[in-house]
């Protein structure tokens, strides 16, 4: 189990991520286009933009994230790492990630290892329970286009919102340097 100082202490700013657009970037301070009012947790989860159909691709292994993608027509793809080649610990990600505005259709599952378990517990929430080391695991699924999805994560006992990561306005995490929230909302900037 990750003790809190461990995951405090970890250089996100040397974790390699690029996006689709041809352009390398580097892992920035965690961001939105909103603040909480709280210290990370926030009852009033924040709602960002995803650039449609940007991409993201991180080092499995280098660094611990939960990263947010989206294509056109509703089509989801989540991904967490963990930073087991920097830190010989493995990371337990616990997530909940709800569709606000519809139903989930077509779960897919990469990644999982022995032991993981990612399921479909009804029709709008996936719950997924993974130890991750420097494998990643993904999921696609699909809700309606336009839709909106709520995740809730917890790494290693920890809730802190600074593990997501998505694109926004062709910027990691749309450049913004306040603080995010978990739970996070997230919608694609175009259905």
């Amino acid at each position: 189990m990750r003790v809190l100082p461990i995951l405090l202490t970890l250089s996100l700013a040397s974790f390699a991520l690029a996006c689709s657009d041809g352009n390398d970037h580097s892992y920035p301070v965690p961001s939105s286009s909103a603040s909480p009012s709280g210290n990370g947790s926030s009852t009033q989860p924040l709602l960002v933009d995803v650039d449609t159909g940007k991409t993201m691709t991180a080092a499995p292994g280098e660094g611990v994230g939960i990263f947010v993608e989206y294509k056109a027509g509703g089509h989801w793809h989540v991904s967490w790492t963990c930073d087991t080649n920097r830190t010989s610990l493995e990371c337990t990600f616990s997530l909940q990630l709800s569709s606000i505005t519809g139903q989930i259709a077509n779960l897919s599952v990469n990644g999982q290892a022995q032991g993981d378990n990612v399921q479909q517990t009804d029709t709008q929430t996936i719950n997924a329970r993974t130890t991750t080391t420097s494998n990643a695991v993904d999921i696609t699924f699909d809700t309606d286009a336009g839709g909106k999805i709520q995740i809730n994560a917890n790494v290693g006992g920890v809730q802190d919102p600074s593990f997501f990561f998505f694109v926004q306005n062709g910027e990691v995490n749309g450049g913004y340097q306040g603080q995010l929230t978990d739970p996070l909302q997230f919608e694609g900037n175009s259905p």
